[in-house]
């Protein structure tokens, strides 16, 4: 007896058969975008215009559908691209390769996308299709160069498809309401952040003030620079191969200034606090750190002084927004004088400040809560697109 190949190893039970082969271009047109030429001439575009410019970047900011792009091209720009209406399915094909995408609106593409036009297929079914084999193109690139595919090689693609287009619909079906409830998880940890920022920004304003155990309003707040609220220091230098990529027993967590680098065998402070990152771009970024870790030179250390909750600090000092004191053009740098001459105002009561901390920690979780379980559900979907798909 003939083995079967081409069956998938997770399958709705009323379907059965082998899936036959095919190439991309055996399934749609695959047809190549076009730039205007030289692309940074401005006649080729225009921000009031409808018709979208679709570049790297915004694939990547989107999920399933395409709603937004940064830029928009003129009559002139539509008319040396390749034009895309809304609804159609098209694909990276340099830098992040192989991601595909609804068109949300009416865009057109560049020579770094392709779209499969005509489609043979149930429309939803290539999608995730498309989406199953992102990690197939890397075979096409070389050590060391960028990646890049063409018409040709898309079309040439051998892929399996299930012969009855109700089993596409089926699958498409599925995947669809799973990538919804990952919509779903996403929007949520959006609104909870957005929440956290505006009512951090209502809390360390005074506009919210919370009580004591009795109902009673705790005292005004008082100014203080924030070297009499804590104390500061940069951490000790340590040797990058001294710092190993993956936790063992032994190692402790190193932190730089955009937070964990790695683990070492060394620690330089062992309990709560609060690091403020000190160079670079992303200078003044606030992490926390517990237990035994190594802070190096690019952090920060803060040690609350007495009468200063070091998890209010910790909030305080995100709500700061500390980046906006740094120094310096090339490398921008945050000095621990000038970080000690803030003028902050500070609950008179430690437990006022510990309550104001436990109540954006809350929130803090909620908003991890919901990260868990958008990563189970982007992992569940992996699973299903290697299992349903041959």
């Amino acid at each position: 007896m003939r083995k079967q190949r081409n069956i998938p190893s997770l399958r709705f039970p009323e379907f059965d058969g082998e899936w036959e082969d095919k190439k991309l271009g055996d399934i749609a047109k695959v047809k190549r975008g076009a730039s205007p030429r030289p692309i940074a001439d401005k006649k080729w575009f225009d921000e009031t215009s409808t018709v979208g410019w679709v570049r790297i970047s915004d694939v990547t900011r989107s999920n399933k559908i395409l709603n937004v792009t940064e830029q928009h091209l003129s009559e002139a720009g539509i008319k040396k691209s390749r034009f895309i209406p809304k609804g159609n399915l098209i694909m990276s094909i340099c830098a992040t390769i192989g991601k595909p995408i609804y068109t949300g609106f009416d865009v057109c593409i560049h020579d770094g996308f392709v779209v499969f036009d005509k489609l043979s297929t149930k429309k939803d079914f290539m999608y995730y299709l498309l989406d199953g084999i992102q990690r197939r193109w890397v075979k096409y690139g070389q050590p060391g160069i960028q990646l890049n595919l063409n018409s040709d090689i898309v079309s040439s693609e051998k892929v399996a498809l299930p012969i009855e287009q109700s089993e596409q619909q089926k699958i498409a079906d599925f995947l669809t309401a799973v990538d919804k409830r990952i919509a779903q998880l996403e929007e949520k940890k959006r609104l909870l952040t957005e929440y956290k920022k505006g009512v951090m920004q209502q809390i360390f304003s005074q506009q919210i003030r919370f009580t004591d155990d009795n109902g009673n309003p705790y005292p005004d707040w008082e100014e203080k620079r924030l070297g009499d609220v804590c104390g500061m220091q940069a951490g000790k230098f340590v040797r990058a191969a001294n710092i190993n990529e993956y936790k063992k027993p032994d190692l402790y967590p190193c932190f730089g200034g955009n937070g964990v680098r790695g683990f070492t065998k060394t620690f330089t402070h062992d309990g709560k606090h609060s690091l403020i990152g000190r160079q670079g771009a992303l200078c003044g970024n606030i992490n926390l750190a517990t237990g035994k870790f190594h802070a190096t030179e690019h952090a920060i250390v803060t040690t609350p002084k007495e009468g200063t909750s070091v998890d209010w600090l910790f909030y305080k000092l995100i709500h700061l927004n500390l980046n906006q004191y740094a120094t310096g053009q090339a490398q921008p740098g945050l000095s621990v004088n000038n970080l000690e001459k803030i003028v902050v105002d500070i609950p008179r009561i430690e437990k006022e400040q510990q309550k104001i901390a436990d109540f954006l920690t809350s929130i803090d979780n909620k908003i991890e809560q919901v990260g868990a379980q958008l990563e189970q559900a982007k992992a569940f979907k992996k699973g299903l697109l290697q299992q349903m798909f041959v």
